[in-house]
C-alpha cells in the first residue's frame, strides 16, 4: 500500500470533525492502526475505521488504495447511515490499535529522551575530564614555570635604613641563581660577600641598616639571616665596641 497522503477536501474534514493533526492520522494510516471495514468492488476505495484517542471517538477514512490518497474522513455514525452497523469487535480491535500506537510513541519518546540525556551526560563527562586535564596541565606548567622562576630569578633584596631620623628602603638587586636559597645563606656563604658589596656599591653605611627582607614573586619573608653573618670591615668593628 502506498503511503497515505490527504486530499485537500480530506484535510479540510479531518480539521472539521476530529482533533488529530495530519500528521498523526497519516500514521495510524501507515502503521496500520485501523481497522478495514470494505473494499469497493475492483479494489479501488477501501473504508478504514480508526479511532481518536483525544476525541474518544471513532471515524471512517476512505482511502484510495491504489495511489494512497484520502478523499474525506466520516464520522462513524455517518458512515453507518450508508452502510451499516460496525460491529462491537471492530470498534474494540480499532480502539486497541490506537492505544498501541500511542504506547509504541511514548516508548520511542522515552527512548529518544534516554538517549539524549545518555548523550548530554556522557559530553558533560568529557568536558569535565577535558577541565581537569586542562587544569592539570596549567597546573603543571605553573609549578615549572615557579620552579624555574625562582632559579632564574633570585631573590630581590631590600634593606630598611634610617638617616636623620627618616626611615627609607633601598633595592640592592637580586641575588643570582648560584646562591640558592636563604635556608642554605650560613656563615661563608657567597651570599654574604654579594651582600656587602652591593651596600659599599650603594655607599650605605652599616650603622644605617634597621632591617632587610627578601622578595620573589609573591613571596616575601626577612632577612635577618643576611644581617647576622654581615661581614664588617676593621673600622666597623671598632664602631661597634
Amino acid at each position: 500500500m502506498q503511503p497515505a497522503k490527504l486530499t485537500f477536501h480530506a484535510a479540510q474534514r479531518l480539521n472539521q470533525r476530529c482533533t488529530l493533526r495530519p500528521n498523526q492520522f497519516k500514521t495510524m494510516l501507515d502503521r496500520g492502526a485501523t481497522v478495514q471495514l470494505s473494499q469497493q468492488r475492483g479494489g479501488r476505495l477501501v473504508h478504514r475505521l480508526f479511532y481518536s484517542i483525544q476525541d474518544a471517538a471513532w471515524f471512517v477514512a476512505v482511502q484510495d488504495d491504489n495511489d494512497g490518497d484520502i478523499l474525506t474522513t466520516l464520522p462513524l455514525a455517518y458512515f453507518e447511515n450508508f452502510h451499516g452497523h460496525v460491529t462491537a469487535l471492530n470498534r474494540r480491535k480499532a480502539r486497541k490499535l490506537a492505544r498501541e500506537l500511542e504506547l509504541q510513541k511514548l516508548a520511542q519518546l522515552k527512548l529518544e529522551e534516554a538517549a539524549r540525556a545518555a548523550k548530554l551526560a556522557a559530553k558533560v563527562d568529557r568536558q569535565n575530564k577535558e577541565e581537569a586535564l586542562r587544569a592539570e596541565r596549567e597546573a603543571a606548567k605553573a609549578k615549572t614555570l615557579e620552579a624555574q622562576g625562582h632559579v632564574a630569578a633570585g631573590w630581590k633584596i631590600m634593606v630598611q635604613l634610617r638617616n636623620d631620623g627618616k626611615v627609607t628602603s633601598r633595592n640592592l638587586g637580586r641575588t643570582t641563581p648560584d646562591h640558592g636559597e636563604p635556608d642554605t645563606w650560613v656563615e661563608g656563604h657567597p651570599v654574604h660577600s654579594w651582600f656587602r658589596e652591593r651596600l659599599d656599591a650603594m655607599c650605605i653605611s652599616v650603622r644605617t641598616l634597621r632591617g632587610v627582607w627578601l622578595e620573589r614573586a609573591k613571596n616575601q619573608q626577612p632577612g635577618d639571616v643576611l644581617l647576622e653573618h654581615l661581614i664588617l670591615n676593621e673600622e666597623e668593628i671598632l664602631g661597634f665596641r
